[in-house]
């Protein structure tokens, strides 16, 4: 298992799988091509194993 934690304010409500497509971001005041969930996705799912988003409330 292997868990990353991030500081990005988390999705929009009922966008969490929508974040596994290429080209999306969900907020555009972040950089980059949206390409990262979309490949670790692909990654993940060709070695068998599973990956998923979970939106945690900042402490």
């Amino acid at each position: 298992m292997i868990e990353i934690e991030d500081c990005c304010g988390g999705l929009p409500p009922g966008k969490v799988e929508e974040a596994f497509a290429p080209f999306v971001r969900l907020d555009n005041r972040q950089s980059g091509f949206g390409l990262g969930l979309a490949i670790a996705k692909q990654a993940v799912d060709a070695h068998g194993g599973s990956i998923r988003v979970q939106n945690l409330p900042r402490a």
